[in-house]
This record gives C-alpha cells, sequence and structure tokens, in this order.
C-alpha cells in the first residue's frame, strides 16, 4: 500500500529516535491479519517485519523505547507467534544479532509462544535471561522443561538460575529432583 511504503521510506532516512519509533509502531497496524487476504500470512509477515528487525538491529539495544516500539510492533503485527519466528528465520543471516534476538524473545513474551525454549542456549547471556524469564513468569508449560533442564549448567546469570531451580519444582518428578539435587552439591 502507499502508506507502507511511505513508512518504509520515512525509516531509511529518519535519525529522530522518537519519530523512528512512531513510525515502526505505525508498521505494526498496517498487518497482514488486518487485511482481507488472510493467505501467505508468513510471507506477509516476512516482509512486514523487515522495517521492525532494521530497528532493532540499528539500535542496537541502545534505546530501550525504540526497542520497545519494534518489539511493539512485531507484536501487533503478528497473528500466530510460529509465524514471527519463521519470518525471523527466513532473514536470520541479515538479523542474527544479540539486539535483535532479544527483540525478538520480547515480542515472543508477549505473544505467548511455545518456541522460547530454542532461545535459552544463545550466545548472549541477555537473550538466554530474557527467555527464562518470559518462559517462567508466565507459566509457559512447553518450554518448561528446558528451562528445568538449566539448573544442570553451570555459570548462568542469577535470573536464569532462579528460574530453572523453580521450573523443577513447578514440574516435579525425579528428573526434576535429580536436577535439584546436582545443583545443590554444586552449590
Amino acid at each position: 500500500t502507499g502508506a507502507w511504503s511511505a513508512i518504509r521510506s520515512a525509516l531509511l532516512t529518519e535519525q529522530n529516535p522518537a519519530v523512528v519509533a512512531e513510525l515502526v509502531r505505525s508498521l505494526g497496524k498496517l498487518n497482514p491479519k488486518n487485511s482481507a487476504d488472510q493467505a501467505g500470512q508468513a510471507a506477509d509477515l516476512a516482509s512486514m517485519a523487515i522495517p521492525a528487525l532494521n530497528v532493532l538491529k540499528k539500535n542496537d539495544n541502545a534505546d530501550a523505547y525504540l526497542r520497545q516500539a519494534a518489539v511493539q510492533s512485531l507484536v501487533t503485527m503478528t497473528e500466530n507467534p510460529c509465524d514471527l519466528l519463521a519470518a525471523f528465520e527466513e532473514h536470520k543471516k541479515d538479523y542474527d544479532t544479540p539486539a535483535v534476538r532479544l527483540g525478538l524473545v520480547l515480542a515472543l513474551r508477549k505473544l505467548q509462544c511455545r518456541r522460547l525454549g530454542e532461545f535459552l542456549n544463545d550466545s548472549d547471556p541477555r537473550v538466554v535471561t530474557e527467555a527464562a524469564r518470559a518462559i517462567h513468569d508466565q507459566e509457559l508449560t512447553v518450554p518448561m522443561e528446558a528451562l528445568a533442564e538449566l539448573a544442570s549448567k553451570p555459570g548462568l546469570p542469577e535470573a536464569v538460575v532462579f528460574r530453572a531451580l523453580n521450573a523443577n519444582f513447578k514440574l516435579g518428578g525425579e528428573s526434576a529432583a535429580r536436577r535439584l539435587a546436582e545443583y545443590a552439591t554444586r552449590t
């Protein structure tokens, strides 16, 4: 649409962070789920997500307000959380940075995505911590086992360890008890 092109063009040249935040938020309102044609939503989302991914990458976690605007845009334009992850995977070669992955985890948290466990082994501790917070605090059952397994992994941030231990308490069972006992002997 004309509005889409105008906003995307403005995002390429705009330098004012407050204006960029409003522009990227506007993109979320021009999303595939608001169109009459629902076929091919994942493909549409892949192209619609590019400006928000660009904002996340360029911002590089420098401005939390700008990151939140990009995250909100991704959330607003996404109907199915797995579609957002598929859109990222389609463009991963260009956007696989800690800042983009953190923004993606924040968006997937709001969408309560069952695939958040995939970020628990990320190379960036901030991404791992945010994924652990999302799984634990939202009580997402599918990735809870993956979070509980982190109790066996030494050297994690305290926020992750706390949630991994508590995930074991929530899950219960023999394997959870074994992980808790192993952790107790290490500390």
